[in-house]
C-alpha cells in the first residue's frame, strides 16, 4: 500500500488487504482502504471486492437452443448470468443482480420487468468450469478425496457427516465426509446415484451423471447452518422420481457441464421440485418452462437462493476467475 503520501497539500494512503477466513469453503475477498487528509478534514473509504465461486449465482445459463425466457410469477432471489440474450415476457422480479454478455435484452411487447438489484450489459462471457478450469478440484479430489473408477450409489445419514457407499446399490459400507476431505468423485464416465441428509460439507464430481433419487437435504437448515453441498456433473444432472416418490427437494450448489434432465417413472403423476442453492447450465432447453427433453407435462419447479452461497461455497467449489464483484462499499 501507499502510506502517508503528499498529494496538492494533503495527504492521502491506500491500503490493500486479504480478508478471506477460508479458502476451502469461501471466495476470496480484498478490502481496500483508502483515506485522505486536507485542511484538517479527514475521509475514508472502504471498498470490499470478491471474486465469486459459480455457487454466486442463482441461476447461469451458457446457451440454449431458444431464447432463456424469464416471466410473469417468475422471482428471482438470487444473481443471474446468461452467456447469451435474456427473453422478458410480461412482469417477473429479479431481486438481486442480472448480467449477461449481450446488449439488449429482447422483451415481448409490455413486458415489466423489475430489477431491484440492477442489470448489466456487456459484460465479459464466463465460461462453464470445464476442462482445465475444473482441474484444481479434481486434482485435489484425487489427492486427498473419497474416488471411485466405478457407477457410485452415496446415501448420507445426517448426523456426524456420515454416509453410506455402493458400487453395485446393493452392499453398501459406511463412511464419513471428514475422511476424504469433503471430497467424493468417480472417475471416467462413472454415474453418481446420490440421495438423503447431508449434515457437514461436502463436493461431489462425477465423471458422467449425477442421478438425484430422492431428497437430497441438508441436516441444519437454518441461516446459520454450516452444512453445503455441491454438484458438479460433468455430463447431466439427472433428477429421477423412482417409482412412488414424485416430490423431491435438493439443497445443493449445481454445477451441470451438459443438461438437467428429469426423468418420471409414475405415469399420471404431478411431480414437485423444490430446489435451494444455486444452479450452473451449460444448455438450457428451457428450465423455467420445463426441464429437459423427457420432463413430464405436470410438473411444479421452484428455484429459490441459498443467500449462504454469496459468500460461501462447498469445498474447493471453482471460482470464477474473470469476474470480480463489488460487495461493500462505504465512503
Amino acid at each position: 500500500g501507499y502510506d502517508s503520501l503528499s498529494l496538492s497539500g494533503g495527504l492521502y494512503s491506500v491500503g490493500v488487504a486479504n480478508i478471506t477466513t477460508d479458502s476451502v469453503r469461501e471466495a476470496k475477498k480484498i478490502a481496500v482502504v483508502a483515506a485522505a487528509s486536507y485542511a484538517n478534514q479527514t475521509d475514508t473509504s472502504v471498498v470490499v471486492l470478491m471474486r465469486p465461486a459459480y455457487s454466486y449465482y442463482l441461476y447461469f445459463a451458457n446457451r440454449w437452443p431458444l431464447l432463456l425466457t424469464f416471466q410473469a410469477g417468475d422471482t428471482l432471489t438470487g444473481p443471474i448470468h446468461s452467456n447469451q440474450q435474456i427473453q422478458i415476457s410480461n412482469d417477473p422480479v429479479f431481486l438481486a443482480k442480472v448480467t449477461t454478455d449481450q446488449l439488449t435484452i429482447s422483451d415481448q411487447g409490455g413486458a415489466a420487468p423489475k430489477f431491484y438489484g440492477g442489470i448489466e450489459f456487456g459484460t465479459e462471457a464466463i465460461a462453464l468450469p470445464s476442462g482445465a478450469a475444473l482441474q484444481p478440484l479434481v486434482d485435489t479430489t484425487l489427492a486427498t478425496g473419497h474416488v471411485f473408477n466405478q457407477e457410485l450409489w452415496l446415501r448420507f445419514n445426517g448426523v456426524g457427516g456420515a454416509y453410506d457407499y455402493s458400487t453395485d446399490g446393493v452392499t453398501f459400507l459406511p463412511d464419513f465426509i471428514s475422511n476424504h476431505n469433503g471430497l467424493i468423485m468417480t472417475t471416467g464416465n462413472n454415474h453418481i446415484h446420490v440421495q438423503g441428509t447431508v449434515d457437514g460439507q461436502v463436493t461431489i464430481i462425477s465423471g458422467r451423471d449425477i442421478l438425484v433419487e430422492n431428497d437430497l437435504v441438508y441436516a441444519d437448515t437454518s441461516a446459520a447452518s454450516d452444512d453445503y453441498t455441491g454438484l458438479v456433473a460433468q455430463h447431466d444432472l439427472r433428477v429421477e422420481y423412482l417409482v412412488g416418490v414424485t416430490n423431491i427437494t435438493i439443497h445443493a450448489a449445481m454445477i451441470v457441464l451438459n443438461k438437467f434432465k428429469v426423468k418420471n417413472n409414475n405415469p399420471g403423476a404431478i411431480l414437485s421440485l423444490n430446489m435451494v442453492g444455486s444452479l450452473v447450465l451449460n444448455i438450457d432447453e428451457g428450465f423455467f418452462s420445463k426441464i429437459g427433453p423427457d420432463a413430464p407435462g405436470d410438473f411444479v419447479r421452484t428455484l429459490n437462493y441459498d443467500s449462504r452461497l454469496f459468500v460461501n461455497t462447498p469445498p474447493y467449489f471453482p471460482r470464477v476467475m474473470n469476474r470480480i464483484e463489488t460487495i461493500y462499499r462505504h465512503d
